[in-house]
């Protein structure tokens, strides 16, 4: 009894002398006096200016706790504001201190702003903060235990800015609120925010709740059950949303995901796009990591398409910083239109995390596309090859070998940096139809070209530079050969320059440039020793010219469409042409069925037939092209029997032509029509040639050929006048003493037969 008397005497001794001291420390307590100290400790130690500006509460019961007001930090050697808060207040337990052990019952903190700056040469505005203290002196000594029994941070903001990537990062409205962290057992725990950044363009609403647990000695955090979402916009997406569900433990010497899935979901320029991301298990150990099953699905739904696209990995196995996995797979499964396309792609693959270089070694994959357009429904393409990725360096290369219908490709792609991505190509391939590919040849009326579209745009999204070779290529129901390209991306520009291939005979060479700044497309092209029938029927459909030759270009247009373009071509254009004919037409034979059209002294029409040409033996013609109409003044035909030259129209917006040529015929007992028109020798015959493309007419104007023969007719009269008052001359055939005109007349009935 007398040891339970003295401890009760010793007890109530004990808790008269803290209450005592307590006492003593309330009476004695200096604000002013504690916030001078606290201000100069801190300027010795961080060379920071510390402001207290609001008043400092003690509190003893039922814990010892302390209040404060308005405080601030500057950064380090200056008066700049780094850290601020507009009131803070901390309370331990008492008794678990006698055992060193630190249990704080609540940390509040209200108005939390601070400001963090990564400086272009790598260092920071906090660097100072976390280091030990004074130069030589030993890290400080944690206490052997601390708990936290709560923590609340209200009306937070933080500042981010990274000056060597010009980059900002802005969080606010942050509220924090957990249960006891330091403990065993994960409590419950809310978070949200808002972060706004640049570059990218960022804007989101995150809010987090779970269980958690964080032991400040063992530097491990435990978060069980964790819900996170993020909603708003970012790099061009809107509407978007990321869902975070699952388990993380971090550990100093280890990292576990449990259950971790991602979901996200928003819209970019019109598409919508869905992703998720699923990790069953993952546990990272030093320089070791296995992973269970990894599975990435993507899919993106817009107007008239979609794609969907699942990335699957059994199994990571990595050592140190080197990886492999013995097999990933890519299934992918879309469409476009009313063609759609499936297939599969797999390799294993191996890199270094450290490094962050990945490889796949063996790439190989089969896909298929269907589609009412394509030969037979549908096309099978195989793919073999190889590809590495380099994040650190931002490059890329790629090469594949594919074989599809009748054409084996090889191609190799290097990507030099991520955004904007800038390529380099080359690309062989043994022969391409690219026309079995491509919807079928607009209306002839040229409806469906008003409705056909050109829109460049999408060469802004890209840099390249390459080279293509094509051994046999069918395009725009062209066929070349040996055909070949380099090609410069860049700035929404295209450049195929320079260009060459065998085709039609011979072989065309120039430079092609599309601009997507003003929709441009501009042209110059030779063609040498081509023959022209077959090029303007297979190119055109219309079987109007023969003939071997050479032909040049240089023609520029702009607008969004084929039908604009047409219309807003502007260049020149020249031909010669040997040996060839005019299809439409059959001048000789027209001249010899004259004879009823002379008679009723009018001009004769007809229509352009296929089974009718004028042979010629050089064919030669400059025109200049403005507002899709090319004007010709200087056509010079040759044939044995006549030369023809003429002028006028050939309009390519309309596909239609205004031309009137002048036919002088020229003795000559060889050729078409040959002998039969030997006696027109000297007359010039007006042909007006006219209509659209598809249905051309000949006019051929007798009348004006009566005005002619009359003029000559006039001359030859006052030449004989003239010889018959000289004495030399001798008047017409009979003493024929008529009018010029109806001796021609007269003179052209005689030649045809009248």
């Amino acid at each position: 009894m007398k040891i339970l008397k003295y401890a009760l005497v010793a007890l109530v001794g004990l808790v008269l002398l803290v209450a005592a001291g307590i006492a003593l420390l309330v009476a004695n307590f200096d604000a002013d006096r504690f916030k001078a100290d606290a201000v100069r400790a801190v300027k010795d130690r961080t060379q920071r200016t510390l402001a207290i500006d609001g008043a400092i509460k003690l509190s003893f019961f039922p814990r010892l706790g302390v209040q404060l007001g308005r405080l601030s930090l500057s950064e380090a050697n200056g008066s700049k504001v780094f850290a601020a808060v507009n009131s803070a207040r901390v309370s331990v337990d008492v008794l678990p201190l006698l055992s060193r052990q630190i249990v704080v019952d609540r940390i509040a903190i209200d108005g939390l702003r601070a400001n963090l700056t990564r400086h272009k040469n790598g260092s920071s505005n906090f660097d100072d903060l976390l280091g030990s203290g004074a130069p030589g002196a030993k890290p400080e000594t944690p206490p052997p235990g601390l708990e936290i029994a709560g923590v609340d941070i209200s009306n937070a903001e933080l500042e981010w800015k990274d000056e060597a990537s010009n980059r900002h990062y802005s969080v606010k409205d942050l509220n924090f609120k957990s249960g006891r962290l330091g403990g065993s057992t994960p409590e419950k725990f809310e978070l949200a925010l808002n972060l706004a950044a640049t570059q990218p363009s960022l804007n989101v609403r995150i809010d987090a709740s779970g269980r958690l647990s964080a032991n400040p000695q063992s530097g491990r955090v435990h978060l069980i059950d964790l819900a996170a979402t993020a909603s708003g916009s970012a790099a061009g997406i809107s509407a978007g949303k990321l869902e975070l569900h699952g388990g993380v433990d971090f550990a100093p010497d280890a990292t576990a995901l449990d259950a971790l899935t991602v979901k996200f979901s928003g819209k970019r320029a019109g598409e919508a796009i869905d992703a998720s991301l699923g990790i069953p298990k993952a546990r990272m150990a030093g320089e070791t990591l296995q992973a269970e099953r990894v599975s990435v699905l993507i899919k993106l739904t817009g107007p008239g398409r979609d794609l969907s696209a699942t990335l699957a990995i059994p199994g990571i196995e990595a050592s140190g910083n080197a990886f492999e996995a013995a097999k990933l797979t890519l299934d992918v499964e879309g469409r476009q239109g009313d063609t759609s396309i499936k297939g599969t792609l797999a390799s294993p693959i191996d890199g270094n995390a450290k490094d962050q270089r990945y490889q796949l070694p063996k790439l190989a994959g089969t896909f298929t596309l269907t589609g009412p357009s394509l030969p037979k429904g549908a096309l099978a393409i195989n793919l073999g090859g190889n590809a590495a990725l380099d994040v650190v360096r931002k490059t890329a290369c790629v090469a594949l070998a594919a074989r599809f219908d009748q054409s084996t490709i090889d191609a190799k792609v290097d990507l030099s940096n991520f955004s904007p991505p800038a390529l380099a190509f080359e690309l062989d391939i043994d022969q391409l139809n690219l026309d079995k590919y491509l919807p079928p040849r607009a209306a002839e009326s040229g409806k469906g070209d008003a409705d056909r579209p050109v829109d460049l745009s999408a060469l802004n999204a890209l840099n390249a530079t390459g080279r293509i070779r094509i051994g046999a290529l069918r395009l725009a129901q062209l066929n070349a050969s040996d055909a070949s390209a380099q090609i410069r991306l860049a700035g929404g520009k295209l450049e195929m320059s320079p260009h060459s291939a065998r085709l039609y005979d011979g072989r065309a060479a120039g430079a092609l440039t599309l601009d997507a700044g003003a929709n441009r497309i501009a042209l110059k092209e030779t063609l040498n020793a081509i023959s022209v029938g077959p090029l303007l029927k297979d190119l055109t459909d219309k079987d109007v010219l023969e003939g071997r030759g050479n032909i040049s270009l240089d023609l520029s247009s702009a607008g969004g469409s084929v039908r604009t373009l047409k219309r807003a071509l502007n260049g020149s254009a020249r031909i010669d042409l040997k040996n060839g004919a005019i299809k439409g037409i059959n001048l000789a034979e027209t001249l010899r069925k004259a004879k009823a059209a002379l008679g009723a002294r009018g001009a004769t029409e007809q229509r352009a037939s296929t089974q009718e040409k004028t042979d010629f033996s050089e064919l030669g013609a400059s025109f200049v092209v403005r507002n899709g109409v090319a004007h010709n003044e200087d056509l010079a035909l040759k044939s044995p029997f006549l030369r023809l030259s003429g002028s006028g129209d050939i309009d390519v917006g309309s596909e239609s032509i205004d031309y009137l040529a002048r036919a002088a015929v020229v003795a000559s007992a060889a050729g078409q029509g040959g002998k039969d028109l030997a006696e027109l020798k000297g007359l010039v015959i007006p042909v007006h040639v006219s209509g659209p493309f598809g249905a051309l007419k000949y006019r051929i104007d007798f009348a004006a050929m009566v005005g002619e023969v009359a003029k000559e007719k006039a001359k030859d009269a006052l030449k004989n006048a003239i010889s018959e008052k000289l004495g030399t001359g001798a008047t017409a055939p009979g003493g024929d003493k008529s009018k010029p005109k109806d001796q021609a007349r007269e003179m052209l009935k005689g030649l045809f037969g009248r």
